[in-house]
């Protein structure tokens, strides 16, 4: 939703044209959208908003992209037999083969 300052530069500044477009895109993919006539009877309409990733821009660079995914991510199956991946230095990720099971139980989170 917009803040107040959003409404206010809003009026603003978009007082004038025959129609404007209020989009804000915010952190984790939170999309608002808002179409207002200032013509006839002025009014306003909220917008059902989609973003469309699917096309390519001039930035675009999907090789890249993978290669930093391959080199980034790592898919841990913690039910699985022999271990997958060298844990190195960074001693703040637990390897799930050197973790007490027994506490387990106790977890709300584990399947029983």
């Amino acid at each position: 939703m917009p803040s107040g300052t959003d409404e206010e530069t809003f009026d603003r500044a978009f007082c004038s044209p025959d129609w404007a477009v209020m989009f804000i895109l915010a952190q984790h993919g939170a999309t608002y959208g808002r179409l207002r006539y200032n013509v006839g009877p002025s009014t306003s309409v909220r917008l059902g908003l989609d973003i469309d990733y699917t096309l390519d821009f001039p930035a675009t660079d999907p090789d890249a992209w993978l290669d930093e995914y391959e080199n980034n991510v790592r898919i841990h199956d913690p039910f699985s037999s022999g271990r997958i991946f060298d844990y190195g230095a960074d001693d703040s990720i637990l390897d799930p083969m050197d973790i007490d099971a027994a506490a387990w139980h106790a977890n709300e989170w584990v399947a029983s």
